[in-house]
């Protein structure tokens, strides 16, 4: 099982949703503490993993048993991270 880490900044914008939808990420992330096997590149050759949560996506990485969020956010704002990663 990994720990869960966040970034600064995607736990500032996790705080800024409303209930329902922080619970559903909080689901999410939880089932890739425990399901790491499945997982998505972010872009081919780079060390960033994509999870889906309806609209809402999550960019995280994997270093030595820890689940690092670096990003949470609408597929809008999502597609804006890819432009700047």
């Amino acid at each position: 099982m990994y720990t869960l880490k966040f970034s600064e900044e995607s736990y500032k914008a996790y705080l800024k949703f409303d209930k329902s939808v922080q619970e559903r990420v909080k689901n999410k992330i939880q089932q890739l503490k425990e399901d790491y096997k499945k997982r998505r590149h972010l872009r081919l050759g780079k060390p960033y993993f994509v999870e889906e949560v309806g609209q809402y996506r999550i960019v995280y990485e994997l270093l030595d048993k820890e689940v690092i969020v670096l990003f949470i956010g609408k597929h809008k704002d999502y597609e804006e991270y890819l432009k700047k990663h």
